[in-house]
């Protein structure tokens, strides 16, 4: 006898291993930030859009914003990277030059 494991339920019915609220455009926003953490070079628009699966149309608009808001820079050749806006060296311990 076959036996078929079904996603357990919460008590309004939904699948309990997703998640309850979402924010669908703050996980687009996080998912190129999360590509372009793994690149030194940067990568173009049609880039990302094949990484993410997505259009390049909604890439643009979100990192048209990551730019604005300065958290990634585009280049000459209009490839994107992270700027160390989440990073500066007063928060990281690591980053800090030691005066000795």
């Amino acid at each position: 006898m076959n036996t078929v494991l079904k996603p357990s339920r919460n008590a309004s019915g939904e699948n309990a291993d997703s998640p309850r609220y979402t924010a669908p455009a703050l996980e687009k926003g996080l998912d190129i930030l999360d590509v372009l953490v793994d690149t030194a070079e940067g990568y173009t628009l049609n880039e990302l859009s094949v990484k993410l699966g997505r259009t390049v149309s909604e890439i643009f608009r979100m990192v048209v914003t990551l730019e604005r808001r300065g958290y990634v820079q585009g280049d000459h050749n209009d490839r994107y990277t992270l700027t160390l806006k989440l990073f500066p060296p007063w928060r990281c311990r690591s980053c800090a030059i030691s005066r000795t």
